[in-house]
């Protein structure tokens, strides 16, 4: 399985040597599967019906997200109690 910057799958089949992708295109590491965000009827209303992902190949033709760093993690992981209201 490889999984691409923009969210792009991958799957291969070890008993292919020729193309062993099984999705689209079987001879590249980044298939045209994937993960894609869509907001049909958004709110912020500068997001309504816009789908963000990668541009595949084959398509879909989307508009591009880009992709953040991020730094390390700090903290002890101990949660902090909280006082209700």
């Amino acid at each position: 399985m490889h999984v691409g910057e923009r969210g792009q799958l991958q799957a291969v089949r070890t008993d292919r040597t020729d193309a062993p992708g099984i999705y689209f295109p079987a001879d590249s590491t980044s298939g045209d599967a994937g993960f894609f965000l869509a907001f049909p009827g958004a709110s912020p209303p500068a997001l309504a019906a816009t789908v963000y992902g990668f541009t595949g190949t084959a398509g879909p033709m989307l508009s591009a997200y880009t992709p953040l760093t991020h730094g390390g993690v700090t903290g002890s992981g101990a949660l902090v109690a909280r006082s209700r209201k």
